[in-house]
């Protein structure tokens, strides 16, 4: 039986991602980097999964994805 957590993470389409920095900088606690031309979580574990980076996101490259928390 799995008694991992789940929790609401960001998961980013790098084919979509324009590194245009919007969800960088929406995010209060500075959990994103632009990495070359796509924006990265850099701490998974701090990440409230409050969707802010989603709706920030010009070409919908973020998606909001239940994930079972820890990861394996």
């Amino acid at each position: 039986m799995d008694t991992r957590d789940r929790k609401l993470l960001p998961i980013v389409n790098a084919m979509r991602c324009t590194a245009c920095g919007r969800c960088v900088k929406i995010c209060g606690l500075q959990l994103r980097r632009l990495v070359g031309t796509v924006s990265v979580l850099v701490d998974l574990s701090r990440c409230p999964g409050e969707a802010l980076c989603e709706v920030a996101c010009p070409s919908a490259a973020i998606e909001m994805v239940w994930m079972t928390w820890p990861p394996e």
